[in-house]
């Protein structure tokens, strides 16, 4: 399943914090099914698009980073897979 997650940095993290942040990532890499990852151009999170079958992968993931990071994370569709759901709450 497709996932959307947005992170948002804890306010007040002071550089030894960021650090931390930054050795955890380097050490875990990416997360389990990942296929992207953007961050914000104003510094304060970003985004991953995962694609994963076990949710409890990902909540292993949030619990890594839950220290410095709010997450916010929504399955999606597809457009393609969306179509038929579509179509009968259209009555087609």
């Amino acid at each position: 399943m497709l996932f959307l997650t947005e992170y948002r940095f804890r306010s007040g993290m002071d550089r030894v914090q960021v650090q931390r942040v930054m050795d955890l990532f380097g050490k875990r890499g990416a997360e389990a099914g990942e296929i992207a990852h953007y961050v914000m151009a104003d510094g304060t999170g970003g985004f991953t698009i995962s694609d994963i079958d076990d949710p409890a992968v990902a909540y292993a993931g949030t619990l890594a980073y839950h220290e410095f990071m709010e997450f916010t994370t929504t399955p999606l569709l597809t457009i393609d897979n969306a179509i038929g759901p579509i179509s009968t709450f259209l009555g087609g």
